[in-house]
Order: structure tokens, then sequence, then C-alpha cells
């Protein structure tokens, strides 16, 4: 019995630690694969949110450190993020962030019947 507890608690801590560590990789500067735009993810009350630090051509009123991706949710069993939303010149798309690697994500935008997934590449 008294193993089983002391297994469940490592399982449970392991889980818990693999979703903080996400959480840090994630955060950050990070910049498209086109090099069109550059944001800093942070994590927020448990969430991740993401501002604009760079934009190569401005775009309908958005200026640097708007808030564009806010309330991203990690699931540990899809090892994703998702439950977000991504704002851009008075557009709302539901997000969400699948890993690549440590230097690399994919963030994916739905609304409706458009999709759109664009790379991004680890600055810092």
């Amino acid at each position: 019995m008294k193993r089983t507890i002391i297994a469940l608690l490592v399982v449970l801590m392991s889980v818990s630690l693999s979703a903080q560590y996400k959480k840090q990789v994630l955060t950050g500067t990070w910049m498209t694969e086109d090099q069109t735009m550059s944001v800093e993810f942070y994590e927020q009350e448990g969430d991740i949110f993401a501002r604009l630090v760079w934009l190569k051509e401005p775009k309908d009123g958005m200026t640097n450190g708007d808030i564009i991706i806010k309330n991203l949710k990690y699931d540990s069993e899809k090892a994703l993020f998702h439950d977000g939303t991504f704002n851009w010149a008075n557009h709302r798309l539901d997000c969400g962030v699948e890993y690549i690697d440590v230097n690399k994500i994919k963030l994916k935008m739905a609304k409706l019947f458009f999709t759109r997934e664009v790379i991004w590449l680890k600055v810092d």
C-alpha cells in the first residue's frame, strides 16, 4: 500500500513538473519563420499569454506591447497548449500551440472554416 501511494505521488509530481517545464520552454521571445513578427510568451496566473515585440510592417493599429495571444492552457495528455485566443487587427481566432522541438513551435489558429498554421522559432 505504501509503495502504491509513493508511486502515485511520483507520477503526479512528474506530470506537474512536465507541464511546468513545457511552460518554461514556451516562455520567451519567438519569431515567425518568415521573420515578419516577434512575440514574447509569458505565464500569468497559470495561463500563457503573448505580447507583440516586433512587427516588420505596421498592421491595422497593432503596436509593440499589444497582447495578441491570451489564455493558452496546457494539456499534459496531448502535450499541447489549447483554448487560447489570437487577437489580430480586430479579429479574434481560437488558437493553440504544438511543440515541434524546444526551438520550434506551431501556432494553430482557427475561426469557422478558416484555419492557419504558423511556425515560430525561439529567439532567446
